[in-house]
């Protein structure tokens, strides 16, 4: 998977973090996948997917610092008309959570997640 994010050198901003969604386009393989699926998804919707392009202007991030100003919180805040704002929580989460793992997490590997998930699902699933 293509990573979203450039290189950390700073805190987060809008201007650091969101750029690359730009990028961001739904393919003609993803969109036949989702007509064949989904098919309560109406034509129309998809040739608005189709034709959508994130506005990273729509985004604001901000690091909130702790007391002792080494840790904090990221406050994020996506403005804009509903019908694309909420695009953004989904690939937002997923940036959040890649930028994560590569400055918190960053001995973490796939190796061994499916049978850690599987085991995971049985539990929850047992009761």
């Amino acid at each position: 998977m293509r990573s979203l994010l450039p290189p950390l050198r700073e805190r987060p901003s809008s201007q650091t973090s969101c750029p690359e969604f730009t990028n961001l386009i739904l393919t003609n393989d993803e969109r036949d996948w989702l007509h064949a699926t989904c098919p309560f998804l109406t034509a129309e919707y998809l040739e608005y997917l189709s034709s959508y392009h994130f506005k990273p202007e729509q985004v604001s991030v901000t690091f909130v610092p702790t007391a002792d100003a080494i840790y904090g919180n990221l406050e994020i805040e996506a403005s804009g008309p509903w019908v694309e704002t909420i695009l953004w929580e989904v690939p937002l989460m997923a940036a959040l959570s890649q930028c994560y793992f590569h400055t918190v997490i960053t001995d973490w590997s796939y190796d061994g997640q499916a049978g850690e998930f599987y085991l995971r699902y049985l539990g929850a699933t047992r009761g």
